[in-house]
Formats: C-alpha cells, structure tokens, sequence
C-alpha cells in the first residue's frame, strides 16, 4: 500500500470514527397515535429548505421507518450529532408509502411535529418546528394525531 493509499485511508477512518463519536441518541416521544395500523414515518431535518414540501422524503437528512405495532405511545431512538432540527412525523395508515392528503392538503392521516408547532392556513413554520439538541435536550416529545 502506497503512502497517498495509507492516508487517504486513515481520513477515511478518521471521518467515521468522529461521525460515530459524535453521534448522541435523541429520544422522541410521540403520542396520541390513535390507531394500531401502519408504519410511523419520522423525517428529520437540520435547515428550513425543502421543509414540508412535495417530495420532501428525498430532502430529509433523516428518515426512520419504524413497522412496529404502535400504541398509545410511543417512543423512538435516532442517533444524531447535536444540533438544531425539526422533525416531521406521520402515521401511514394504509400503508401506501405516502401522507394522504384530502383535496385542499390537510391530512388525512395522524400527523405531528416537534415542538407540536402549528401551522396557520397551512403547514408549520420550520423556525416553529426547530429544537436544539444538546446534553441538556435529549428528548423531543409531540403529539401525533388525526387532524
């Protein structure tokens, strides 16, 4: 192995063992889910682009899927590196992969919010959304409920 082979290798190393180190775990809380049926979509963001909007699954910086049976309550661990975020969560009910809408958009499926941020004449604000999370901030709770 050349020595340009040995280094990059080492940055490599280096990278994912700093990723893993920084990684902390952050604890979501989500109640109200009023049904036993579904997966629970959480998507996770870090900035206000593409924030709700259509195709957003393609712009989160995290997605879980979660298939379990959900009750109710519910509990969810994702590992992060400390930061500030917002998150979106939907209960897909019928299991088609996607947020059924009804024809002006409000969801037709339990849908909820960190901070439980509330949306007027349409979805909630990213700034309404966003939390930080740090040592002192490691659980995020909000409802996930029918509108």
């Amino acid at each position: 192995m050349n020595a340009l082979s040995r280094n990059l290798l080492a940055a490599v190393c280096a990278l994912g063992f700093s990723s893993l180190a920084a990684a902390e775990t952050l604890t979501l809380n989500l109640e109200g889910i009023d049904t036993s049926k579904g997966d629970l979509v959480i998507q996770i963001y870090n900035e206000a682009d593409h924030w709700m909007e259509e195709e957003t699954e393609k712009m989160a910086l995290y997605q879980v899927f979660t298939a379990e049976q959900l009750g109710e309550a519910k509990s969810v661990q994702v590992e992060l590196p400390h930061g500030e975020y917002a998150i979106y969560a939907y209960q897909d009910s019928d299991g088609d992969n996607e947020l059924d809408t009804n024809w002006i958009g409000i969801p037709k499926e339990p849908v909820g919010v960190s901070n439980n941020a509330k949306g007027s004449m349409g979805p909630p604000k990213y700034k309404d959304a966003k939390f930080s999370f740090d040592e002192n901030n490691s659980t995020q709770t909000f409802d996930v409920v029918s509108i």
